[in-house]
């Protein structure tokens, strides 16, 4: 449900902070789901870095990330 979003997120912004996909995210499983969903964003966003679907954009303050693969 939240990796999901956070991929949905990217791909129509182009890029985003942790907050901004934090908030999407949020408000996108809003009465959905139970638990910390900063905590989930944070663990998939380390997966799909990880894995090499997303990157950082060194260079942006706050760090800002984008896909750079399609699954």
């Amino acid at each position: 449900m939240i990796r999901p979003s956070m991929l949905q997120g990217l791909k129509s912004k182009g890029a985003l902070t942790f907050t901004e996909m934090a908030v999407l995210v949020e408000n996108e499983v809003a009465g959905r789901f139970e638990g910390s969903v900063l905590w989930y964003v944070e663990v998939i966003k380390l997966d799909l870095e990880a894995r090499k679907i997303i990157e950082r954009i060194w260079g942006t303050r706050p760090k800002k990330y984008r896909i750079l693969r399609s699954m």
